[in-house]
């Protein structure tokens, strides 16, 4: 009898052992056919994801701050993509940029990859891990990021170069990362850029839809003297003028000597940097 039961047992270990190296085999098999399929998922959701984080902004919502508060010792944004996408970028450029940070203290980060958020004034930073973290700017004096530009003939390179100036005697100003677009001993021509969400309407009483959300570009120009006051400017001859009082004999003669209208944003750059012209900074 033990002997039986004994065999018993065996051939029930037997018809489970094999029965299991069945099931094995049939599920490896399956996995194996998943694979192929399987990477063309996390592919599509890889760049679903980017899509989210770089291109398609819907909602920009500051997480992990401890109180919520969306100060700027937040650590990451959380992107919500809904409807039709969005058109544009809220970033500088779309790309990582190479650039160097200038913080308080006089310390320097240099050669950092970096994106400028105008949407939400934050710059993001690429770790080597491949996460981006905010970097406070109210810790940054300046940054720089090395922008190309692709041209008919070939690519063009440029620094382009944003500082705060803390001690503007405009409280407001004080705060604001303004890119330098010339600069000398009488003036600097700054502009202050923004990006402004508008919102996708599926719904339009005329029968017309948008159905992309829309990143559009602002922009605000401004000059500070060597005095270091920061005033208001308008893309026009006048408008330079007054903006600086104190130069308007130099600014009149640094008109008549560019010998063009003064209509657009590479007008007064160049009005300006004539100004300029032999004036070192810090010099008036």
């Amino acid at each position: 009898m033990r002997i039986v039961t004994l065999s018993k047992h065996l051939s029930l270990l037997l018809l489970l052992a094999l029965s299991a190296s069945v099931s094995g085999l049939a599920q490896t098999t399956q996995t194996a056919a998943k694979k192929p399929k399987q990477a063309d998922e996390d592919a599509s959701s890889a760049k679903a994801a980017e899509l989210r984080t770089v291109d398609a902004l819907r909602a920009y919502t500051p997480t992990n701050t401890g109180d919520n508060s969306g100060g700027d010792d937040r650590n990451y944004y959380t992107f919500d993509h809904r409807y039709g996408g969005m058109r544009g970028t809220p970033f500088l450029v779309a790309g990582w940029r190479k650039g160097e940070v200038h913080l308080d203290h006089n310390q320097v980060v240099r050669n950092v990859s970096l994106k400028y958020d105008l949407y939400r004034h934050g710059l993001l930073a690429l770790q080597p891990s491949g996460d981006s973290i905010i970097v406070g700017l109210d810790r940054v004096q300046e940054f720089v990021i090395h922008d190309v530009h692709v041209t008919n003939t070939g690519s063009l390179a440029e620094d382009r170069r944003f500082r705060r100036y803390a001690d503007a005697p405009e409280a407001k100003l004080s705060r604001e990362h303004f890119e330098v677009l010339s600069e000398g001993g009488r003036a600097t021509l700054l502009k202050l850029m923004r990006k402004e969400l508008q919102r996708a309407n599926r719904e339009s009483a005329y029968g017309s839809s948008q159905v992309q959300d829309v990143m559009l570009d602002k922009a605000e120009y401004f000059v500070r003297n060597a005095d270091g006051h920061i005033r208001p400017l308008k893309l026009n001859r006048k408008a330079l003028l007054a903006a600086l009082p104190e130069y308007v004999e130099q600014v009149q003669e640094a008109i008549t000597k560019y010998g063009q209208p003064v209509q657009k944003e590479a007008d007064v750059i160049s009005v300006v940097a004539i100004l300029n012209s032999g004036v070192p900074v810090g010099s008036k």
